[in-house]
C-alpha cells in the first residue's frame, strides 16, 4: 500500500467533514468517507486531529457563516439610533436562510446531540451568546429581563425550522417567516422600544 499523503493544515479536515455532513448527513459521516476525501488511510484520519475536535471545528465553522449574516445587521442596529432588540428577527431569519442552504449542517449543529459539545468552551459560548449581540446597548436591568425571553425566541425558532426542514408542518418559505415575525411578537415584541 502506498505511502499517505501529508496534510498540513487540519482545515482541509474541518472543510471536507463540513462538506461531507452538508451533502450526506450527519449519520453518512465516517472516518474512512472523511480519508476517501482527503486521500488519505482511515487508520490516520484521526491521527491528525480528534474526532471531537475535528466536529467541533465543524460546529465553529457553521457558526462562522451564519454570524457573517448576522453581524453586519448588527452593527447597524447598535449604530443607527434603531431598537437593538431588532436583531433578533434577523438571527430568525439568518438561521431559516442558513437551514435552507445547509439543511444538514443545521441539524447537525441544532438538532443532534452532537451539536453540544460541552468541553468546548468556543462551542459552549456560540450556543448561547444570542444576547451578545445587543448587552453593550442595554442596561443590565433590561438586559436581563430581554435574555430569557430571547432564549425562548430562539428555541421557538428552532423548532419552526427544523419543522419547516423535516416538512412536518407543510409550510412554505413565507409562512415560516410569518410564523417567525408572529413568533417575535408574541415572546420579544413587549421588550421593542421602538412603540
Amino acid at each position: 500500500m502506498g505511502r499517505d499523503r501529508v496534510i498540513t493544515d487540519t482545515k482541509q479536515f474541518v472543510s471536507a467533514a463540513f462538506k461531507i455532513i452538508d451533502e450526506q448527513g450527519f449519520d453518512s459521516f465516517s472516518a474512512r468517507k472523511l480519508a476517501e476525501v482527503l486521500g488519505i488511510s482511515h487508520m490516520t484520519v484521526y491521527n491528525y486531529m480528534g474526532r471531537d475536535a475535528l466536529l467541533n471545528e465543524v460546529i465553529l465553522m457553521g457558526f462562522e457563516i451564519l454570524n457573517a449574516g448576522i453581524v453586519p445587521f448588527s452593527e447597524l442596529y447598535k449604530s443607527d439610533g434603531g431598537d437593538p432588540r431588532r436583531i433578533f428577527m434577523v438571527i430568525a431569519k439568518e438561521l431559516l436562510r442558513f437551514a435552507q442552504a445547509h439543511q444538514n449542517i443545521y441539524r447537525f449543529m441544532f438538532q443532534n446531540r452532537l451539536g453540544l459539545q460541552h468541553e468546548d468552551l468556543r462551542v459552549r459560548r456560540l450556543y448561547s451568546g444570542g444576547i451578545n449581540f445587543i448587552k453593550d446597548v442595554l442596561p443590565d436591568e433590561e438586559r436581563e429581563k430581554v435574555q430569557g425571553d430571547t432564549y425562548l425566541f430562539i428555541v421557538l425558532i428552532n423548532g419552526l425550522i427544523l419543522g419547516y426542514l423535516g416538512q412536518r408542518h407543510s409550510v412554505t418559505d413565507e409562512q415560516c417567516l410569518a410564523n417567525i415575525a408572529r413568533a417575535y411578537e408574541l415572546i420579544l415584541g413587549h421588550h421593542d422600544g421602538s412603540r
